[in-house]
């Protein structure tokens, strides 16, 4: 190679230019600990959110602001009893009090229905989730074969411990999971 120096001479140097990198290996690089650490969080995260939706829906059917619940009809009974003890035997009294007793009964049927429903509804939704659960855990387990046979082999696609640690971080939601590396690339649930 050839350059002009500042007096104006052409000056001259073997040298060379873009001999390139080398590239010996790519690993994935984790972080143990912030593994543990979300997986952990992820688990109670998930928890609190479930536990905060069923409380809602508990409280949306028995929310005594919005509706005449219990209270209103217990306090309409108790009212209606005062009158009854008031003007005692008189038969149309007593038709109030009992028809007063009745919408009690009639809420507490209505209340027993409707946390029914929620109860079938989380019924289904843990279904689902033990489905999910269990698909999760075949697809672990079938990565870690591969990962496994890969390196037996020597090389270990980055990809396939991505879409792994993918799935923990899924299973993590469901379960508060403890995840233990093995030496042969797999991983211990």
């Amino acid at each position: 190679a050839s350059y002009t120096t500042s007096r104006g001479k052409v000056a001259s140097n073997t040298f060379s230019l873009g001999g390139g990198v080398t590239v010996n290996d790519i690993v994935q690089i984790r972080d143990s600990f912030l593994d543990v650490r979300y997986r952990s969080a992820n688990a109670q995260a998930q928890t609190l959110n479930t536990t905060s939706s069923v409380l809602g829906s508990i409280e949306n059917i028995l929310d005594e602001t919005k509706t005449d619940g219990l209270g209103s009809t217990l306090g309409d009974f108790y009212k209606q009893l005062q009158i009854l003890s008031d003007n005692a035997g008189n038969v149309e009294f007593s038709n109030i009090a009992r028809s007063s007793a009745q919408k009690i009964v009639e809420t507490l049927h209505q209340y027993a229905s409707q946390l029914d429903n929620i109860r079938q509804q989380n019924e289904y939704d843990l279904g689902v989730v033990v489905g999910d659960v269990n698909s999760l855990i075949n697809k672990i387990s079938s990565l870690n074969d591969t990962i496994k046979s890969e390196k037996l082999f020597g090389s270990v696609s980055n990809e396939l411990l991505d879409t792994r640690n993918s799935y923990l971080d899924k299973l993590s939601g469901y379960l508060n999971i403890e995840v233990t590396p093995k030496d042969d690339g797999t991983v211990s649930i």
